[in-house]
């Protein structure tokens, strides 16, 4: 049986460089251009003295956090003692994180705009140790922050989102992560040379990979590349090699290989250990490539040889299980087992678990090919378990066409054919995102197709009439041949247009369930973000009433009761909103806990009702799910479009950003409650979302006339306070 390919586009011969979200080599290299790009603003940072090293000043013997001081706060820090945390964040996570929580501890009043940098820094350290409820935490500080500082408040936010963005970067889903950077892009604007601007551009060029859209990643990295063009090598190099890697899974390895070459000559000239080792593991996937196995190996061992020169055990993990993946090309089933357990033990270690996942493939692909096939077996379902929990559909469909391989070339056909059939089902869900572009085109060259068969048998049927025209002096029995020649060619011709004609009404159908099925939410079966902003497009100027509520507290129900009471609680609030709705309004979920109403016509004092009943009729009553009453409540942000007295037009966009304003309003104000424009006279959206920011001085100035309901003081327990 030939070995089965992967489907298009196509990647790097290593399981190290899959496009697979966390895992491996780009997890790595996404922590390479964090440190890279990020320095400190205003702060002239001098080469380190030993890469990686946490600053003595920050740590007490044995590496751990020196006491906090006594007396008041000291002054800010040195630009080497801010250098070396950066460097430290990439190959000692744990440790620079730790330097940072002291650090800020001391020098909190010194400096806000690198208390700033520092914390968010601090948040990075967090992410690269794979602790996701830090990060979430300094996300939250950073939101706090933003409200003691307003000079810094925008870069503040910004920052707080490319960090939930970052963590989404590993869970899913893209799309949420590139929607949430594409806003902290636009926060930015005002603020377009600070370092957090880099970050987010950085970032999306990370997830624009993820979500294969490869020119729009390289053209990310590439303006990142001109805002460091007078930045230190060490940064740019971190750059490059990202880009490198980008180019490389994209099929582009002629340019791949000239940005590698930029990115080592840059990592040399810095003398970086951490970029070379990165430099070197790309390397090794050109070389594979190109089928140099020789040169594959010893890139490989140098990249593992310059992690461990860093102190970087993470990425000694990732060596390892890269060298594992080597061997495993060679069939060298014994000497990857060893290097893939010695990897896992190390990532386990550090709770790695993108390496985790890498190392135990290896380690179940081995075994396979040692022919334990069960224990091999039993290995791959735990990864495959954990990847499609995550919803990581495209590191699913690549792990089951790995282990068919690997149960194919050890002789388990029917094993290999169940794990082929499963990663062609999986293969499918993951590129349901594409089907409608290709059924487009496919159409296209169908309708192509039937008008290049229709050409075709009216030049026959005009063969056959002239040559029946030449040969009219044959006998009449020619001519009844003739004849049924001719109406023979029409029936197939007939025959041939019906079906085609069949064909073309089934890709049409299709193509509206299709529609249909990505205009849906699958849990509630509401209409979803994407139906409503293709309706919207149609529309340059908002109109009638919008209404954005969020649940309150709903992370608390997931942790406290499970993800399936969360669903219920989805399921019964969408039922409840619609209760209170009239048939022509429309609802959507927006996203998460998120849903979104639009009536078209609605006149005061309407709106305000509407809000109000949508606050009461969520909290209700609780919802039962497996014998526990789950309080809800939610807080609704609302605004009738043309606004105030002014009749202000604003683009659907804006009219979107100023409800979700509207809805964080009525978060801050104690949730459980909706608040509401009643009147407005500003001059534009600007003007309009700065006086939310201060709605208290905006009204006492008669800018704005907020509409503010608060729910029944007895259905605003916290969510998810459950009664068996």
């Amino acid at each position: 049986m030939p070995p089965r390919q992967s489907p298009p586009p196509a990647s790097p011969p290593r399981r190290s460089c899959r496009s697979r979200r966390g895992t491996g080599l780009r997890a790595r290299l996404v922590g390479a251009w964090l440190a890279a790009v990020l320095p400190v603003q205003g702060l002239a940072l001098p080469a380190p003295e030993a890469p990686g090293a946490v600053p003595a000043a920050l740590t007490s013997s044995g590496g751990a956090p020196a006491p906090a001081p006594q007396a008041s706060v000291q002054p800010a820090l040195r630009a080497q003692e801010v250098e070396q945390l950066w460097l430290s964040s990439r190959a000692r996570p744990e440790e620079a994180a730790a330097a940072l929580e002291q650090a800020l501890a001391d020098h909190r009043a010194a400096n806000p705009a690198q208390e700033l940098d520092l914390l968010h820094l601090l948040g990075i350290s967090r992410w690269r140790a794979d602790h996701a409820a830090g990060t979430e935490d300094v996300a939250v500080q950073l939101e706090q922050w933003a409200l003691r500082h307003p000079a810094l408040a925008v870069r503040a936010r910004a920052s707080a989102q490319c960090l939930r963005a970052s963590l989404l970067y590993h869970t899913g889903p893209l799309a949420r992560a590139d929607a949430w950077l594409e806003e902290a892009l636009g926060l930015l604007k005002a603020d377009p040379g600070s370092d957090t601007l880099l970050f987010c551009l950085m970032r999306q060029a990370s997830v624009k990979e993820g979500r294969l859209q490869f020119d729009q990643a390289v053209a990310l990295y590439q303006r990142a590349l001109r805002l460091l063009a007078q930045g230190p090598a060490w940064r740019q190099a971190g750059v490059q090699s990202s880009l490198a890697y980008t180019l490389l899974r994209a099929g582009e390895t002629a340019t791949a290989r000239q940005a590698l070459d930029e990115a080592r000559r840059l990592a040399e000239q810095a003398g970086d250990p951490m970029v070379l080792s990165e430099v070197e593991s790309i390397d090794s996937m050109l070389w594979s490539l190109e089928g140099d196995k020789g040169r594959a190996l010893a890139a490989l061992q140098a990249a593992l040889s310059l992690a461990r020169r860093a102190g970087a055990e993470r990425d000694v993990a990732l060596g390892l299980a890269n060298l594992s993946d080597h061997f495993l090309q060679e069939r060298d089933f014994r000497q990857a087992l060893r290097l893939a357990e010695e990897a896992e033990q190390l990532a386990q270690r550090h709770q790695d678990l993108a390496t985790l996942e890498l190392a135990q493939t290896n380690r179940g692909l081995a075994l396979i090919g040692l022919r334990q096939t069960q224990e091999g077996l039993r290995l791959l379902h735990g990864v495959l378990a954990r990847q499609q929990a995550a919803q990581e559909l495209t590191s699913v469909a690549e792990t089951l066409l790995e282990m068919g391989q690997a149960l194919e070339n050890a002789g388990e056909w029917r094993l290999a054919l169940e794990a082929y059939e499963q990663e062609r089902l999986i293969a499918i869900r993951a590129t349901q995102q594409l089907q409608q572009r290709q059924i487009l085109e496919l159409q296209a060259a169908a309708e192509a197709d039937t008008r290049r068969q229709e050409r075709a048998l009216l030049e026959r049927d005009i063969q056959l009439k002239e040559e029946a025209a030449r040969n009219q002096t044959l006998r009449a029995r020619q001519w009844a041949l003739s004849g049924t020649v001719v109406l023979l060619v029409l029936v197939v011709v007939t025959l041939a247009y019906l079906r085609l004609r069949r064909k073309r009404q089934q890709l049409m159908r299709h193509t509206q369930d299709l529609r249909a099925l990505s205009e849906t939410d699958a849990l509630t079966g509401l209409h979803n973000r994407r139906m409503l902003l293709r309706r919207l497009a149609a529309e340059p100027v908002a109109d009638g009433g919008l209404y954005l509520l969020d649940l309150d507290h709903f992370k608390a129900i997931n942790d406290r009761h499970g993800h399936a009471a969360g669903d219920a609680v989805l399921v019964e609030a969408a039922h409840r909103i619609r209760s209170v709705l009239r048939q022509d309004d429309t609802i959507v979920r927006w996203g998460g806990e998120e849903f979104l109403v639009w009536v078209a016509e609605v006149q005061p004092p309407r709106d305000e009702q509407l809000a109000q009943r949508l606050v009461d009729v969520l909290a209700e009553r609780p919802v039962m799910h497996d014998g526990q009453a789950i309080r809800v409540t939610a807080s609704v942000g609302h605004a009738v479009f043309p606004l105030g007295v002014d009749a202000l037009d604003l683009a659907w966009p804006a009219a979107l950003d100023l409800v979700d304003h509207l809805m964080y309003l009525a978060k801050h104000r104690g949730r459980h409650r909706a608040v509401g424009i009643r009147h407005a006279r500003v001059c534009g959206p600007v003007e309009l979302r700065s006086c939310l920011d201060d709605p208290e001085q905006a009204a006492a100035r008669g800018l704005v006339e907020l509409a503010e309901y608060a729910g029944q003081a007895d259905a605003a327990t916290p969510a998810g306070e459950g009664v068996r």
